[in-house]
């Protein structure tokens, strides 16, 4: 809403920055069946966290460090999920419907997921703009322009080879099958020194509108492989301090 909200207003876009830059997390996740009752749904969601494959060119591994020619990396966790949502990702990700469907859910309890959240690149023609299209208001809707480049596509790949290589060392015993989806929509209006490359300075004001400051994910010039809500938080309780001091100056 944030890059829609201000190109609705024609606010701070003098140098086409607005929108641009637009970023998911890649999240592959990688489902495996198994002979014994693993129960998918008991425990703690993601509480099974590796860090190994962050920057895995760096990794101690030498089975993650083969074929990572990509840059950044990705967060490796556990999945946790209720019956309801491992069958909507069986009919988004499989295509099963009606009796396929229900077959393949009775094998839930012997199921689990490994998945990935991955850090995706800002690249400029990956973008949201104005849509022809209104929403209940009368209002444009955001269209957004979005395709996964080399790096990401790469990324994926090794992820998907590391996973495999998990269930197959904890002794999955039928199918392995993949659901590639994203995470996280981030950037749009990123933050930097330069009004011609971003849309906010480092204090989250608006290069062109001196006393309007964003404080959202829609700043993050790089996405990061982690979840985005506790550096969301810290930047909005950042950029409250920041414009308290403006104002105390007179300068907000």
């Amino acid at each position: 809403e944030t890059p829609r909200l201000l190109l609705l207003n024609n606010l701070g876009n003098e140098t086409g920055q607005v929108g641009r830059n637009f970023m998911v997390h890649p999240g592959l996740q990688l489902w495996a069946q198994f002979d014994d009752i693993v129960y998918p749904n008991r425990g703690i969601p993601g509480g099974l966290i590796s860090e190994d494959t962050h920057r895995p060119r760096n990794a101690t591994s030498a089975f993650i460090r083969d074929g990572a020619d990509f840059a950044g990396g990705y967060l490796l966790q556990s999945i946790g999920v209720m019956p309801v949502t491992y069958a909507s990702q069986l009919s988004r990700g499989e295509g099963l419907r009606g009796i396929a469907l229900l077959e393949h859910l009775r094998g839930f309890n012997h199921v689990a997921g490994i998945n990935i959240l991955g850090e995706g690149l800002p690249y400029p023609h990956n973008f949201m703009e104005l849509s022809d299209e209104q929403d209940e208001r009368g209002l444009p809707k955001p269209r957004v322009h979005y395709t996964a480049g080399e790096n990401e596509l790469k990324m994926t790949a090794h992820a998907d080879r590391v996973m495999r290589g998990i269930w197959s060392e904890a002794g999955a015993a039928k199918e392995i099958w993949g659901f590639q989806r994203f995470a996280h929509t981030l950037g749009t209006c990123r933050m930097g020194t330069d009004p011609r490359t971003s849309v906010v300075s480092p204090d989250c004001r608006v290069h062109s509108v001196p006393n309007l400051y964003v404080c959202d994910n829609s700043v993050f010039a790089s996405a990061l492989a982690v979840n985005p809500a506790l550096t969301q938080i810290a930047l909005a309780l950042r950029t409250a301090d920041r414009f308290l001091a403006a104002s105390k100056r007179g300068e907000a």
